[in-house]
């Protein structure tokens, strides 16, 4: 046990100097950094698969870069999950998707795709959107006025309630919590929503507006790190909860409950047409987070 805490010290000290280096907050115009789309794996094995998307749409350079870079550390830890046994290395997720900006159809065909050939699928949303799905790629992504094709929440159901697979959404998009026919949780899993508290799901998303990546969690801290660090212990033998509540201590705070994301005291700066200002919102943890585990070694 104690070479096993020591080993896992270890992993956690190197991953806190990779993911708490400082970015430079310049607001520059509008770029399209984005994770790379690519496939780390894909063995169709029946296993596991995590995907991740976000959008070229209304994005400052630095929060551009810190998603690229969350991307980036996130899928990492995925592909880290590898049984050795022999000659043999066995993925525990058969696939991890760093997506980048898609369109609608690719999300949905991925959905078809995860639930044919894997037990349990994970998803992570960083970007812009609302009760009623998110964005992906547009060919105007500095044009406020002209927003791209929506990536369904409804759609979304009509996909999962074949094969109601998904076990951790996180959608970090503005005004997305809803319990409605096309709200967040009940579209990824509507059958495990019959009965929230006791299936193994959980649901992450915000009320309001969601924060930047680039925004300041703590002193010395970035959204991005807080982010990296609650996929870090998930991934290390923790339930939802409980990685939520770890990563806070990561970024200064004694719990989750501490943070300005659960108790909905932060505010994020809005800087298009038509809306500019500032604004406020609050992150919700809805399902089973005690009882959802993510596979790990």
């Amino acid at each position: 046990m104690f070479n096993q805490n020591l080993t896992k010290n270890k992993k956690l000290n190197s991953t806190k100097k990779t993911i708490t280096a400082i970015l430079a907050i310049v607001m520059l115009s509008t770029l399209t950094l984005l994770p790379i789309a690519r496939a780390s794996h894909d063995y169709n094995n029946g296993m596991h698969s995590s995907n991740m998307y976000t959008t070229n749409w209304l994005q400052y350079y630095p929060n551009a870069q810190c998603t690229a870079t969350a991307f980036n550390n996130i899928d990492n830890l995925f592909t880290q999950q590898v049984i050795h046994q022999m000659f043999l290395n066995i993925h525990i997720y058969d696939e991890v998707q760093n997506n980048g900006a898609v369109s609608p159809q690719t999300v949905y065909d991925r959905i078809d795709h995860d639930n044919t050939y894997h037990t349990y699928n994970y998803v992570l949303y960083v970007g812009h959107g609302g009760p009623n799905g998110f964005y992906g790629y547009t060919s105007s992504p500095s044009d406020p006025y002209t927003t791209p094709a929506l990536t369904s929440f409804s759609t979304i159901q009509s996909h999962t309630q074949v094969s109601p697979s998904y076990r951790l959404a996180f959608m970090w998009v503005c005004n997305g919590k809803g319990n409605g026919a096309a709200g967040s949780p009940t579209a990824w899993n509507p059958q495990y929503w019959n009965n929230p508290y006791t299936d193994p799901y959980t649901w992450i998303g915000f009320s309001g507006a969601s924060p930047w990546l680039y925004e300041t969690i703590s002193s010395g801290n970035l959204y991005e790190h807080w982010l990296v660090f609650f996929y870090y212990f998930t991934l290390n033998g923790y339930s939802v909860q409980t990685a939520l509540n770890e990563a806070a201590k990561q970024v200064g705070f004694q719990n989750f409950a501490n943070t300005p994301l659960a108790s909905g005291t932060y505010s994020t700066y809005w800087p298009y047409q038509p809306t500019i200002g500032w604004y406020s919102g609050q992150m919700h943890v809805m399902g089973n987070p005690t009882g959802t585990y993510l596979p790990s070694v």
